[in-house]
């Protein structure tokens, strides 16, 4: 399969270009989300409304970051399917240059053309054929990359051709490596989402909790509307004090 081999834009993974769409999606589910639990908590419509817009502020970076997690997730999915494929090529007797292409047909074929790695590995070998080392061009990957994996395969690149090594064996062990790791991070996920839902009904309750008291018209409210809005608003923060602090405590990584 020929394709036409471009160097592509250098992409630093640690960061994320929201789009307008982007933006406008997340700031106006948050808003929504954040206007319907506020208005049954304080029954004011022009205060839950600034409110809820500070809150879906607040929530777009968070999406932004829970996006960036999404890249780097997929991005180590596609690694990984990179090191099977060059694996098997140096098993066949290639050097770098036919396992990297045999790498690049694979992505293509299994992530598509656009997929993050297959734009790197079009980089890589336009990045060679203008006289560029492998080994360099994998290092300044690891660091826009940010996943440790990249960093160690680099590193280990790097040892196995300044000697000499077995590349068959270098990228293997490389490959056990992430696949042992993504299968850990998978049954901890496992484990730990039941915690997380329960995190998450635990934060919806005292909404629940509001609008069942006004459907039965028994909502309770002190003769004082400065102190009963404090007692609220504390109630509200101890809630999501609650839920951060259970959201870090579940967040493991290996």
């Amino acid at each position: 399969m020929k394709r036409k081999n471009k160097a592509a834009e250098a992409i630093d993974y640690s960061e994320y270009k929201l789009s307008i769409s982007e933006v406008l999606a997340g700031f106006g589910f948050g808003f929504a989300v954040s206007l319907a639990g506020l208005y049954l908590m304080y029954s004011n419509f022009v205060l839950s409304c600034a409110a809820a817009a500070l809150f879906a502020a607040a929530l777009v970076p968070l999406y932004r970051k829970r996006l960036i997690k999404k890249r780097k997730k997929s991005l180590l999915f596609e690694f990984r399917d990179m090191l099977e494929t060059m694996h098997g090529s140096f098993s066949s007797g290639k050097n770098m240059s036919g396992a990297v292409e045999d790498a690049l047909c694979d992505l293509c074929r299994l992530h598509g053309e656009k997929s993050l790695l297959a734009s790197e590995l079009n980089s890589l070998q336009d990045f060679v054929r203008n006289g560029g080392k492998t080994e360099d061009w994998f290092d300044g990957f690891a660091l826009r990359s940010g996943l440790d994996d990249v960093k160690s395969f680099s590193d280990t690149l790097k040892a196995s051709l300044s000697v000499g090594g077995n590349l068959q064996k270098t990228v293997g062990d490389c490959r056990d490596v992430i696949c042992d790791r993504i299968s850990t991070e998978a049954e901890i996920e496992t484990v730990l989402a039941s915690n997380k839902n329960e995190l998450y009904i635990m934060i919806i309750m005292p909404f629940i909790s509001s609008a069942a008291m006004k459907l039965m018209g028994s909502d309770i409210s002190s003769q004082n509307p400065a102190l009963d809005f404090a007692v609220r608003t504390a109630a509200l923060a101890v809630f999501i004090i609650s839920f951060l602090i259970g959201l870090k405590i579940t967040d493991i990584r290996i």
